[in-house]
């Protein structure tokens, strides 16, 4: 996943006036397991801990920073993306991505 270049992170389109989205790609579970970890507004300290992870270099540039360029998830204070105030939030294209995922999740057929 840290190796995601930014052609693989445009995984939305735009159809018609309608501005129905549609996921071109799937996205590595990791996304949906991080997009799972938000409620509301949060920081990056609390979703990272949410997750159970350690090392914030990692979380930032593999998870982050990707569903961020994705549009997935969106900046409380747009102006200033390093403040010490930002919180995260979930945008209507990541919940219906996590929707969709979990909506598959509990179709799947078990042998």
């Amino acid at each position: 996943m840290a190796n995601t270049t930014s052609a693989d992170l445009e995984i939305l389109i735009q159809q018609g006036e309608g501005a129905t989205l549609e996921f071109k790609e799937r996205l590595p579970s990791s996304f949906a397991r991080a997009l799972g970890a938000i409620f509301g507004e949060m920081s990056r300290q609390k979703i990272q801990e949410s997750l159970g992870l350690k090392h914030m270099r990692h979380f930032r540039d593999a998870c982050l920073k990707p569903t961020l360029q994705a549009g997935l998830i969106g900046i409380t204070v747009p102006d200033k993306p390093q403040s010490s105030q930002q919180r995260y939030r979930l945008t209507l294209a990541g919940r219906r991505y996590l929707r969709r995922t979990r909506t598959q999740a509990t179709t799947k057929v078990r042998p």
